[in-house]
């Protein structure tokens, strides 16, 4: 897995990820690439956006923001400050190889060293029936909350 690397996603470079997709069955767990990044530049919420590579090819995205209380109350997460872990992806034709995991555990140990900010955990919401997202999560460490946000998603968090 050293072959997996995380680089900040520049403007130029997000058609790579737009061209990114899930498998036909996984649509309905994850919003698009094209639509995260929209979100993220549209946000007044600080966001962090990233494209997974294997070698030299694009693999993934990935997308964290920090919130403040307000924001992460929005979001069904308790009031403090907190980084989420808004979206992970690996495309089709790269899933099952470990990248997405590896992924996380880079994305894991730059959020421990608090780059927008101070904060003790990184949320994120999966949905229920995504039962490959749910096993990489908490292989990861994540722990489950009894909570779920407003789309019926399942709440999870991970100290940092």
């Amino acid at each position: 897995m050293n072959k997996i690397w995380l680089r900040k996603l520049r403007r130029r470079e997000q058609s790579e990820c737009i061209r990114l997709h899930v498998l036909p069955q996984q649509k309905e767990f994850i919003r698009s690439n094209r639509y995260s990044i929209c979100e993220a530049r549209a946000s007044s919420l600080q966001t962090l956006l990233w494209k997974i590579c294997y070698e030299n090819t694009a693999v993934g995205f990935i997308m964290v923001r920090y919130l403040y209380p307000n924001n992460a109350l929005k979001h069904q997460y308790p009031a403090e400050t907190c980084y989420e872990l808004s979206r992970i992806m690996i495309d089709a034709k790269y899933q099952g190889s470990g990248y997405g995991m590896a992924a996380l555990q880079q994305i894991l140990r730059y959020i421990r060293t608090k780059p927008l900010g101070p904060a003790s955990r990184l949320y994120l919401s999966f949905h229920p029936q995504n039962t490959v997202a749910q096993h990489l999560y908490h292989s990861a460490g994540f722990e489950e909350t009894t909570d779920y946000n407003a789309l019926g998603e399942k709440i999870a968090f991970i100290s940092i």
